[in-house]
């Protein structure tokens, strides 16, 4: 597992466990704070969203240059988070519930993209197969942690923290994340491609094409009659 590898988990695990973690805590602040079970209902419906654009998201990866990818969803991430600090200070609490669904929305859609890129990261940052065994092992892995301890900081958020200080550090999560993806130590250049213009209405018809062939599978129309 190369340095620029090691590099990557350590800011997906960072983000995975701020995204994960605010998740888990709107969904405990919407029930025991708002007591408002529609909002948790509505959390549960935009988060579909990462399921919706996965495929694309895979699509976009396996056209592009990931890293490249990866660090612009992680600057977008970055972005949005504070300013959703900034209107979390500065505005009332009970006016707040708008504004944390449309960052869980657009979290939840930049993360099928950026997901897509880390996975492909995997084995074109891999010079051999058993360095594509390690970084699988350690995706995996982190993949884990980050489950692990989004549960533990969800926990201490929801005992011992107000809103504006869970959102605080679930900002200053994804800016270390970013920071890391950012640096000028993980050159773009690390993965070669063919730069190569995207049209989007071509991409969306082939992945939604693509996934109507699967619905023919044996398998699939056993599982999903």
């Amino acid at each position: 597992m190369n340095k620029y590898f090691r590099r990557i988990l350590f800011s997906d695990c960072l983000s995975s466990v701020a995204t994960q973690s605010y998740n888990l805590f709107l969904i405990w602040y919407f029930a025991s704070q708002l007591h408002n079970q529609s909002l948790i209902a509505l959390l549960s419906s935009i988060q579909l969203a990462d399921l919706f654009f996965g495929p694309l998201g895979g699509a976009v990866a396996d056209i592009s240059n990931p890293l490249k990818v990866i660090k612009q969803t992680t600057f977008y991430r970055i972005i949005i988070s504070l300013l959703l600090l900034a209107i979390t200070c500065f505005m009332q609490v009970r006016a707040l519930a708008f504004f944390l669904l449309l960052f869980a929305l657009i979290t939840s859609i930049i993360s099928a993209f950026y997901a897509a890129c880390i996975e492909v990261t995997t084995y074109k940052l891999s010079q051999s197969e058993t360095e594509l065994i390690k970084n699988n092992t350690g995706f995996t892995a982190i993949t884990q942690l980050a489950s692990i301890f989004s549960a533990a900081l969800m926990a201490v958020m929801s005992a011992f923290l107000s809103l504006k200080e869970s959102i605080l550090i679930i900002t200053l999560l994804l800016v270390i994340s970013g920071l890391c993806i950012l640096s000028k130590k993980l050159p773009i250049n690390l993965i070669e491609h063919q730069a190569k213009k995207i049209n989007f209405s071509e991409l969306f018809t082939q992945t939604f094409q693509g996934i109507g062939q699967l619905k023919k599978l044996k398998v699939i129309t056993v599982i999903i009659p």
